[in-house]
C-alpha cells in the first residue's frame, strides 16, 4: 500500500501546550463490532447521504443486510439490505483519521439479545449461543481475508443491554457479566488492554431497568482500564431504535472513544526508561507511579479510589452524586464547574497541575491553523461540542473549553488531517 505523506506539523505559538499526535504508522486495522438491535442498524439508508464506499473500508456482517463476504462499507449492513447501524460513521470516521490505513469492521451483532443468556461469557456460567457465534464469526471473517495473516483486533465496540434493562435480575448482574465478557475476550485475543468502547444505553420505558444498566455499564468503565464510554442520551429515536442520523452520530461518536482511548494505549506502551534517572531522549512519562512525583512521575495511574490526593484519577469515582443500584448516571454538568452530579471523566484525569491558558493564549494557539482550515473540538465521550472554519466563521464561546479533555481535528484546506488529543483551558 502506498504511503502517503507524513502530515505537516503546524508551527504552535506556545510549544509547550502542543498536542500529543493521536495518528501513527500505516497499517491494517482490524475491529470487531457486536451487541444488539442498535449495533444491528434500523436505520433508513434513503433518509441520509450515505458516504461514498471506499476499499480502504471494509465490512464483514455476520447478520442481516448485505452479507458474510468482505465488502467495502457502505449502507445495506443494518437488518436487511435497505437500513445500516453505526458503522458507516464509525468506519469512516476511522478512516479519516487514519487515510493510509485499511479499516476492517467484523460486525455480528443479534437484535433482541441478552448478556445474561446469549451473549454470557465462559467465566460466569457460559458460553452462551451468541457468545460462541461471536467466536465462530471473528474467525470465519479472518479465514476469508484475502490478503495475507489476519491482523491482530485493535478494538471492540458494544452497543448492548436493552434485553437486560428490562429484567430486574439480569438488570443488576450486568456488570459482573460485563466486565467478564470484556476480560474473557481479552483473554482469547492475549491481549490485556484491547480498548472497548461500550455504548449507553437510552434511558427508555421500553427498559423500565435502563438506570440500573447504565450506572452497572459506567461501573465497568471504572473498574476495568482500557473501557470507554458513550452518551446515547439525545440521539434521535423511534424510543426503541435510533433513526438514521441517529446511528450516523453514534458510530462518530464510538470512533472518536476509541481513538481517545488508543491515544492513551500508545502512550503506556511506548518503550521508556522506567529508571526515573532521565537524560536526554528518555521518556519519562511512565516512571514513577507511587504519587510521590518527582521526575518523570506519571500521576495519571496512581489513586484509583476516589478518595483524593497527588496523582488521583478522579474519572474513576461516583459521577452520579449519590450513587447506588440503579441510579441513571447520565452526564450533568460538563463544565468542569464540580458540584453535585458533576461528572468528573470529562475533565482534567491527569493528576498532573492543570495549567491556566487564558482566552487570549487559547485564540493565538487556534489563529496557527491556516485560512479556511476546518476545526472539531471533540469531548472525551465522543460529542463533537463545536466546529468552525477558521477565519470564515466566529470560534465558538470559550464556556465550550472550559475544563475539558478532549480532540482538537483540524481538517487542511489542502485535503489532509490532523487529530490531536488536547488538554483543557482554563479561564484566568
Amino acid at each position: 500500500m502506498p504511503k502517503t505523506p507524513r502530515p505537516k506539523r503546524i508551527a504552535l505559538a506556545l510549544t509547550a501546550f502542543l498536542l500529543s499526535a493521536v495518528v501513527v504508522e500505516a497499517r491494517v486495522r482490524t475491529f470487531l463490532l457486536s451487541g444488539q438491535s442498535n449495533m444491528v442498524g434500523f436505520g433508513l439508508v434513503s433518509a441520509v447521504s450515505i458516504p461514498e464506499e471506499s476499499p480502504s473500508v471494509v465490512i464483514w456482517n455476520a447478520v442481516g443486510g448485505r452479507g458474510k463476504a468482505w465488502t467495502p462499507l457502505g449502507g445495506g449492513f443494518g437488518v436487511d439490505d435497505t437500513t445500516f447501524g453505526p458503522e458507516v460513521s464509525l468506519g469512516t470516521t476511522l478512516s479519516e483519521a487514519f487515510p493510509a490505513d485499511t479499516i476492517r469492521l467484523i460486525k455480528g451483532a443479534v437484535a433482541g439479545s441478552s448478556l445474561a443468556v446469549d451473549w454470557l461469557p465462559p467465566s460466569v456460567g457460559g458460553p452462551g449461543v451468541r457468545y460462541s457465534n461471536l467466536q465462530d464469526w471473528f474467525d470465519l471473517a479472518n479465514q476469508d481475508w484475502p490478503t495475507g495473516p489476519p491482523p491482530p483486533i485493535d478494538g471492540v465496540f458494544w452497543m448492548q443491554g436493552e434485553s437486560d434493562g428490562a429484567d430486574s435480575v439480569w438488570a443488576f448482574s450486568y456488570q459482573r457479566h460485563l466486565e467478564a465478557l470484556i476480560s474473557d475476550i481479552r483473554s482469547r485475543h492475549g491481549d490485556s488492554l484491547l480498548p472497548w468502547v461500550v455504548g449507553l444505553i437510552d434511558s427508555q420505558a421500553s427498559w423500565p431497568h435502563c438506570g440500573t444498566v447504565r450506572f452497572a455499564q459506567r461501573r465497568v468503565a471504572e473498574s476495568l482500564p482500557m473501557v470507554g464510554l458513550v452518551e446515547t442520551k439525545g440521539l434521535a429515536t423511534d424510543k426503541v431504535h435510533y433513526l438514521a442520523e441517529g446511528y450516523l452520530e453514534l458510530g462518530r461518536r464510538m470512533a472518536w472513544r476509541w481513538l481517545v482511548l488508543n491515544g492513551f494505549r500508545e502512550d503506556t506502551t511506548t518503550p521508556r526508561d522506567t529508571t526515573g534517572a532521565g537524560g536526554p531522549g528518555t521518556d519519562t512519562s511512565l516512571t514513577d507511579t507511587t504519587g510521590a512525583g518527582g521526575p518523570g512521575t506519571d500521576t495519571s495511574l496512581t489513586d484509583t479510589t476516589g478518595a483524593g490526593g497527588p496523582g488521583t484519577d478522579t474519572s474513576l469515582t461516583d459521577t452520579t452524586g449519590a450513587g447506588g443500584p440503579g441510579t441513571d448516571t447520565s452526564l450533568t454538568d460538563t463544565t468542569g464547574a464540580g458540584g453535585p452530579g458533576t461528572d468528573t471523566s470529562l475533565t482534567d484525569t491527569t493528576g498532573a497541575p492543570r495549567i491556566p491558558v487564558s482566552l487570549s493564549e487559547r485564540a493565538r494557539m487556534f489563529a496557527a491553523f491556516p485560512q479556511d482550515t476546518r476545526l472539531q473540538w471533540v469531548r472525551l465521550d465522543g460529542v463533537c461540542l463545536a466546529e468552525w472554519v477558521q477565519g470564515r466563521s466566529s470560534q465558538p464561546d470559550p464556556k465550550v473549553f472550559r475544563g475539558h479533555m478532549g480532540l482538537l481535528v483540524a481538517w487542511f484546506p489542502d485535503g489532509h488531517r490532523e487529530i490531536r488529543r488536547s488538554p483543557p483551558f482554563w479561564r484566568r
